[in-house]
């Protein structure tokens, strides 16, 4: 065990004051021992006792015995409540300092092409840049670290519900490979779930708020980031369309590869006392190729979806401005900067991703 844990209880991040985990210096003792020797199991800190498996598995069991007609969301929500929901305060945060940056930009463009300089108003403006950009930063690691705690909770979780239900299990040995594939495919599906969902309040809140301050900026064109997003949503559809059935059956693939592989270890004196190794070698390899085949389809299908889901970030500001900018100079006027900067700052909907 380290030395910084001898001598206290708990985890190193347990122990750690408030600055140490808002800069994540909490874990410098272990990158200076890692950059000194190689990290073994005997050396590393000690987990956070939420994040223990034993203690995971034995809350969700509780809360299913207490629970026992609730739907396994439910069910996750009620034994990780409190992490689950500890994770708005900081995506709020974000919002705000997010949406902060295009209203200090503005006042900061002001501030240089105003012919009277007052150096008061200029520290003031740095201080608060100070205040949105690094408030930003903090707020951004705590939600991320936040929402990455809870996958872990959730991964400990269903792992021990699936070992738990296992055990009880009536043996088969010719099961597909089903809970194996249960523990690895399904929980990794599975354990990405609140991150979408915190993301999908918190992405509407950012469309309401974007959208306010860009029609005080461009006026009716206000409503040209949503077309594109009506577009992308037409896409993010077909996804949803299509992924579902297509990732069962690279499901279904590769639970067979793993059930054949596992038989052929379980059999492999027999294979070898009666010459198959070839055969058998071609066969899991066809079952690979197969599996990669059905595989294709689903990374095509993703590949589609990010591709729409960037261009909304990079072509929304840019049509925008350049609407507006053919408008203003139809009527005679121009694109002045403050307007330029603040839609490309940060006001187009749902600029964040997480």
């Amino acid at each position: 065990m380290p030395p910084e844990e001898e001598s206290g209880h708990g985890s190193l991040e347990e122990r750690a004051s408030f600055l140490s985990r808002a800069f994540v210096s909490w874990i410098s003792p272990v990158l200076k021992e890692g950059y000194k020797m190689v990290l073994v199991n005997e050396r590393l800190p000690k987990v956070d006792h939420k994040l223990a498996s034993g203690s995971l598995r034995a809350s969700i069991l509780r809360t299913l015995s207490e629970h026992s007609s609730s739907s396994l969301a439910m069910v996750l929500f009620r034994c990780l409540r409190a992490p689950f929901l500890a994770v708005i305060v900081p995506r709020l945060f974000v919002i705000s300092f997010r949406y902060g940056q295009p209203v200090l930009i503005r006042y900061a463009i002001e501030y240089v092409q105003s012919p009277e300089t007052n150096e008061d108003q200029g520290y003031t403006l740095v201080f608060v840049a100070a205040i949105v950009y690094i408030g930003l930063a903090l707020s951004t690691r705590a939600y991320q670290q936040g929402l990455n705690r809870l996958q872990v909770m959730i991964r400990g979780a269903l792992l021990g519900l699936v070992h738990e239900h296992s055990l009880l299990a009536r043996h088969e040995p010719y099961s597909n490979g089903k809970t194996v594939a249960i523990a690895s495919t399904d929980v990794s599906a599975l354990e990405g779930a609140p991150r979408l969902l915190h993301e999908s309040w918190a992405l509407l809140v950012e469309v309401v708020i974007g959208s306010v301050l860009l029609a005080k900026q461009v006026g009716w064109l206000w409503p040209v980031p949503h077309v594109i997003i009506i577009v992308c949503s037409r896409v993010s559809r077909y996804v949803a369309r299509n992924l579902k059935s297509n990732q069962a059956t690279w499901i279904t693939a590769t639970q067979g590869r793993i059930s054949a592989t596992s038989t052929m270890l379980g059999s492999i004196k027999t294979i070898k006392m009666l010459g198959l190794q070839s055969i058998v070698e071609k066969h899991i390899l066809d079952l690979r190729e197969e599996e990669l085949h059905k595989a294709k389809r689903v990374r095509w299908i993703m590949a589609i979806y990010n591709a729409s889901a960037n261009a909304l970030g990079m072509l929304a500001p840019v049509i925008t401005i350049v609407l507006f900018a053919i408008i203003a100079m139809a009527n005679g006027t121009t694109l002045d900067t403050r307007t330029k900067q603040s839609n490309f700052g940060g006001h187009q909907p749902g600029a964040f991703t997480g």
